[in-house]
């Protein structure tokens, strides 16, 4: 960048804007509409006026941003965080689709990744708009078994909580802090009821806190991972939630956050151009293998 628009420059950043833009037009008409990918990387320095560019460019491509980890160790900077990452743009145009990673558990079979039900952010507490007004509600645990048996009407804001009915042998569970603040349950009631008779809901164990149980629940990615048959089903609980695990090596779709070895500027930027260009220095240049790490399938045009 610094060749073409020097530090000092007051208009450095619409200098560099112009020159991208026109490099993007380029891609553009390189692109297959029907069913292609660009993916561009870039660091935090114009990673947001680089996203509003691409929105102006392509408003028919889906865009998502990634966050990569380049050097684990840390680039130091006076008076900043240590830059461990850099950030990747994926344009996806007409059908192309995401292919899923392989993930290797290491030979081991590894459970489902079950979330407390409770809303944990003061945002969502009981009686705020982002809250919500149907999502303070009693789940009703057996003390005996430990299972949810029932679930009840949701209470208005100004209800407390202690006139929600009471079923003999049970615990009215509601959403509580340990320091007594009323939160919010992640999902409606007839969402969790739904939940539950599929076996995605579940009690955990007694606490004596204020939610004298914790209540768990699966998320969209474990339920779809179930229902598509990457988790294998094997059965069901004595609370009957669902008994399900990941195998040894499965596929899932990649996360917003990478951490891939390959994708390491150093070892395979920085030492692959001195191994190719012996004397020569190449400032900060991105790994080779950010690009491979995509499926060979894909139409892909990368910019540094």
């Amino acid at each position: 960048m610094r060749d073409y628009v020097g530090e000092e420059d007051l208009y450095r950043h619409s200098k560099w804007l112009a020159m991208m833009e026109r490099r993007l037009k380029v891609a553009k008409d390189l692109l297959n509409p029907a069913s292609s990918a660009m993916i561009v990387a870039i660091d935090e320095k114009e990673y947001l006026r680089l996203g509003l560019l691409l929105e102006q460019t392509f408003p028919e491509a889906s865009i998502q941003m990634i966050s990569t980890i380049i050097n684990p160790k840390g680039v130091g900077r006076q008076n900043e965080f240590s830059r461990t990452n850099e950030y990747i743009y994926i344009l996806l145009f007409g059908e192309q689709k995401i292919s899923k990673l392989k993930i290797d558990n290491n030979g081991k079979e590894i459970g489902l990744d079950w979330q407390t039900f409770r809303r944990r952010d003061l945002a969502s507490a009981r009686g705020t708009m982002k809250g919500g007004k149907a999502q303070f509600y009693p789940i009703y645990v057996d003390k005996d078994t430990g299972k949810i048996v029932d679930i009840g009407e949701p209470l208005e804001h100004h209800v407390p909580k202690e006139s929600a009915p009471q079923i003999d042998g049970c615990v009215a569970v509601f959403p509580v802090r340990p320091d007594g603040t009323e939160m919010n349950w992640a999902t409606t009631c007839p969402t969790f009821k739904a939940r539950l008779e599929k076996g995605y809901a579940r009690a955990g164990k007694f606490t004596g806190e204020p939610q004298e149980y914790i209540i768990q629940y699966l998320k969209s990615g474990p339920i779809a991972d179930i229902e598509s048959g990457v988790a294998k089903v094997l059965g069901r609980n004595e609370d009957s939630s669902i008994n399900a695990v990941y195998e040894a090596e499965t596929r899932k779709t990649p996360t917003t956050q990478w951490d891939f070895p390959s994708h390491n500027a150093e070892h395979y930027g920085t030492e692959t151009l001195k191994s190719l260009i012996p004397g020569r220095q190449f400032p900060f240049p991105k790994s080779l293998y950010a690009v491979q790490t995509f499926p060979p399938d894909l139409q892909v045009i990368y910019y540094q």
